[in-house]
């Protein structure tokens, strides 16, 4: 889908974590343009402290208006999350 920074596993465990780890690997090696693309995606996305702000902001906000009683449909609205990664999962 060619939208990924990374790489990712669902499950905490050892074999998925070395099944990904390997799946990094062939990218690395068999498919050196789709490394350098993931590569590129990943210096390119804003990971700065004022982004995180923003973000930790709106999850306040969704969480206080959740205690004010606002209904989940707006709550949804206040918050937007952003994680690419190039997941298998």
């Amino acid at each position: 889908d060619q939208t990924g920074t990374g790489f990712s596993f669902c499950n905490f465990h050892a074999r998925e974590m070395l099944s990904a780890l390997y799946y990094a690997m062939d990218i690395y090696y068999n498919h050196r343009p789709d490394w350098d693309a993931i590569a590129q995606r990943g210096m390119e996305q804003d990971v700065s402290w004022s982004r995180s702000a923003i973000e930790y902001e709106r999850i306040y906000d969704m969480l206080c208006h959740r205690k004010a009683g606002i209904s989940m449909e707006k709550r949804k609205r206040c918050i937007t999350f952003g994680h690419t990664f190039k997941n298998r999962c």
